[in-house]
């Protein structure tokens, strides 16, 4: 971190005991790109050496962009040590979180009802079912007809009972 930041950071905590509405103002200072609040904007000029008004040096608003950037990049790197995510990131972060929440259930609510569709059968397969069983049930009787009159005319010839190859020799 560089000093003037800290020295801007050491300025601005004084002022915080103050109150905790300088902390909101900071916050509303940060998100207008430092505007809004000419305290804190001249509190971070003094500690950035940045001039007053831009009109009179042509250098001044570059040394105001380049002092942005540095504030910027150090109150990042103080939120980091402190373990402090910045509001605009967090939102962002929630954001993206309801986002993939609400995509979660939409793809939930698809899966459900392709299970059900899964589930379910096709028209006519209960009928096309029924029919199949019938002529499952209808080859099976005719099986065991076919083998009750096998069985019967084996009773009536008996062992004499001519074979298919005797019957072609005659």
């Amino acid at each position: 971190m560089d000093k003037n930041f800290l020295e801007w950071w050491g300025n601005f905590l004084l002022s915080v005991a103050s109150g905790q509405r300088r902390m909101d103002d900071m916050d509303r200072w940060l998100s207008r790109g430092f505007k809004g609040f000419p305290d804190l904007t001249d509190m971070m000029k003094q500690a950035y050496g940045v001039k007053d008004d831009a009109r009179k040096e042509p250098d001044a608003s570059a040394q105001w962009h380049k002092a942005n950037e540095q504030f910027l990049e150090s109150y990042g790197e103080l939120l980091d040590g402190m373990g402090v995510v910045p509001k605009a990131d967090h939102l962002r972060l929630v954001k993206k979180y309801e986002a993939l929440k609400e995509k979660a259930a939409e793809q939930e609510e698809t899966i459900r009802h392709l299970r059900m569709l899964s589930a379910e059968k096709p028209p006519g397969e209960e009928e096309q079912e029924a029919a199949v069983q019938g002529f499952q049930e209808i080859l099976q009787r005719q099986t065991e007809q076919f083998q009750e009159l096998m069985g019967s005319l084996g009773r009536l010839y008996g062992d004499n009972a001519p074979t298919s190859l005797e019957n072609e020799a005659d």
